[in-house]
């Protein structure tokens, strides 16, 4: 099981979330949803994993990258081989987005985001307690 944990913080701009244990397996991915989602909802994102014909999107950090069924998550900094990259399914990256947004309105102190058995998972609170691979 790979697990990466977010922390509630709030400022005077608002709601949003720090990581406070990456995993180096989830890492692009966490940063997805703190850096380039962040808070707000974000119809860009669902409108590129929506739309069949466009192959690639990048924020401010990440880049993602259609091929088939799966989406390939990567820092547009550094140039990682192929292999390297996260890869995701697209319709399962389409709900966590969904769920990432639900959990911005519901705004819990912890969330964590599990990989395991071959499925992302986010969970309230600090998520099972077994120790991270």
């Amino acid at each position: 099981m790979n697990k990466i944990q977010f922390l509630r913080d709030k400022t005077k701009a608002g709601l949003y979330y720090t990581i406070v244990k990456l995993d180096g397996v989830l890492d692009d991915l966490a940063h997805f949803f703190t850096d380039e989602i962040g808070g707000e909802k974000d119809s860009a994102w669902i409108d590129f994993l929506d739309d069949l014909t466009q192959q690639k999107m990048s924020g401010n950090e990440l880049l993602l990258e259609k091929k088939g069924s799966d989406v390939y998550i990567s820092n547009v900094y550094c140039d990682e081989p192929a292999d390297a990259r996260l890869k995701i399914p697209r319709l399962e990256l389409l709900e966590l987005i969904q769920t990432w947004e639900h959990l911005m309105e519901e705004g819990p102190e912890e969330i964590s985001l599990i990989y395991e058995s071959g499925k992302f998972e986010f969970i309230e609170g600090s998520g099972r307690t077994e120790e991270c691979t």
